[in-house]
């Protein structure tokens, strides 16, 4: 089995661990903490996570660089690549600890209505977390080396593990008491120790592993991509994060735990997608490097065929069922109406889509100009959020202001792919296959209402059955069904041998 796909298979396996987790977790912390302090501590790792993207980003830009000449027999050059990524972190550390500096000072304006006493509990959690952040650009630059080497799976694996571990000693802090601030240690003790034991593992997994001195090019190349990475880091922190981000700032903590459960199913749903992408960008890079564009072409229309797939699976699917999702796993009282779910899922399909052709011009290492694009979109997004807003004082415009802000990247970044790969900017057909089977569940929505986890599990079964029939046949072309059933098959054969 190829590393492309034991990532995927890792991936995955992250992902249905995680969500298991999730579904365990996260209600008995609602109970431990309260709706205030859970809230405050989701609001704190998204706020932390955002201000992180002043570490420079020298671990994304070292990703790519590092799968871009990861077919060409030349040890030097990466090993002086792993040095400069250092270089980076290490220039650009006074100004992380400026910007962690200032989320915790304005942290009463940045999660509104947090009381005195929450806040002094906010600001040492903060702490925590922000130290994590720190050692967090550092320690993550053997991952990023296994992830440019196509060994992505290996590290997952580490971090899953610590991730099970650390979320399981916060739910007995937690229940015993201990507040938000014991909740950050936790998580900066299991990044050190997840980011050891991958050091370990790339030290005897990678035959070139080391440092070497980098050269005067080799730092300006670095730099010239890291830098244009870290606007990029932004802007995709920005679109993965600015719905909980407002809501925190305008409606509060409780708000925001209620986003956090009703957004539940959708946030893994994206993540999918996400990995969709993921799992082919190492194999990406070295076509790409090794001037193989009709190849990278190839692989690219077929990775758009099967995110479309998913995208109409899992969006039609969040479309009739979040609703009884939330009602019985939590309680009705977080579900946050039928409207606001469908805005919901609607931007989990656009971010689904901006990430997939951004991740393509990832390989590329000429970045600038879907940076600029989406940059551009992010600040019409925010700035047509915050005046919806404004006038309505609702929600639901909140996400018709984000919506409609990155449908300049919606267009704009397929048209780029084109400019890297021979293939055309849209799969209209897919589009036009998931737009009218999302159009179709959001009216037939009210009509769907289990009650109970069985009813719940036989209805998505036959709801995912349906969906994933009219997905196959409609939007997957014979050639990548051709190509899905093969690895099918194949993965099974190995597990039977």
């Amino acid at each position: 089995m190829n590393g492309t796909r034991r990532n995927a298979i890792a991936l995955y396996a992250n992902f249905i661990v995680m969500a298991l987790l999730g579904l365990a977790i996260n209600p008995l912390l609602v109970q431990s903490l309260g709706a205030t302090e859970f809230g405050i501590w989701k609001s704190l790792l998204r706020l932390l996570d955002l201000s992180g993207v002043a570490d420079g980003r020298a671990t994304q830009a070292l990703k790519w660089i590092v799968a871009h000449g990861s077919r060409r027999d030349d040890n030097q050059t990466l090993q002086r690549a792993v040095a400069a990524a250092i270089l980076m972190w290490l220039f650009w550390l006074p100004v992380l600890l400026l910007a962690l500096s200032g989320v915790v000072y304005l942290l009463p304006s940045l999660i509104n209505g947090v009381s005195a006493d929450h806040l002094i509990l906010a600001r040492w959690a903060a702490l925590a977390l922000g130290i994590n952040v720190v050692l967090s650009a550092v320690l993550g630059i053997p991952d990023a080396v296994l992830i440019g080497t196509n060994q992505g799976y290996r590290s997952i694996v580490l971090t899953t593990t610590f991730l099970v571990f650390s979320n399981g000693l916060m739910l007995l802090a937690a229940r015993a008491g201990f507040g938000l601030p014991t909740l950050g240690l936790i998580t900066l003790g299991s990044t050190v120790l997840s980011g050891t034991f991958t050091w370990l593992v790339a030290r005897k997994r990678v035959k070139w592993w080391g440092i070497a001195k980098p050269t005067r090019s080799d730092l300006t190349r670095f730099a010239s991509f890291s830098n244009w990475t870290l606007v990029w880091a932004l802007v995709q922190l920005l679109l993965l994060s600015s719905e909980l981000l407002l809501i925190s700032a305008m409606s509060g903590p409780v708000a925001v735990t209620k986003y956090t459960f009703t957004s539940y199913s959708i946030q893994f749903a994206l993540s999918i997608c996400l990995m969709t992408g993921s799992a082919v960008t190492p194999s990406l890079g070295a076509l790409i490097g090794a001037a193989d564009l009709a190849g990278a072409g190839r692989l690219v229309r077929q990775t758009r065929e099967i995110l479309l797939a998913v995208m109409t699976v899992s969006g039609a699917g969040l479309l009739l069922l979040n609703k009884a999702f939330v009602s019985t796993w939590v309680g009705p009282e977080y579900y946050m109406g039928d409207t606001l779910n469908a805005l919901m899922v609607i931007a989990f399909l656009q971010l689904s889509h901006i990430r997939l052709e951004a991740q393509v011009q990832d390989v590329g290492l000429n970045i600038s100009k879907k940076v600029m694009v989406a940059l551009a979109a992010t600040f019409a997004s925010f700035l047509l959020a915050g005046v919806l807003f404004a006038l309505f004082s609702s929600l639901e415009s909140t996400y018709v202001g984000l919506i409609s802000g990155r449908l300049l990247a919606s267009i704009l970044l397929p048209r780029l792919v084109c400019g890297l790969v021979p293939i055309p900017a849209y799969c209209w057909r897919g589009i036009g296959v998931l737009a009218i089977v999302i159009a179709g569940s959001i009216f037939a929505a009210p009509l769907v209402n289990p009650h109970g986890w069985l009813a719940l599990l036989l209805t998505a079964t036959a709801v995912f059955l349906v969906l994933t029939g009219i997905a196959f046949a409609f939007i997957v072309s014979p050639e990548t069904r051709a190509l899905i059933y093969g690895r099918t098959f194949a993965i099974r054969e190995r597990m039977t041998q």
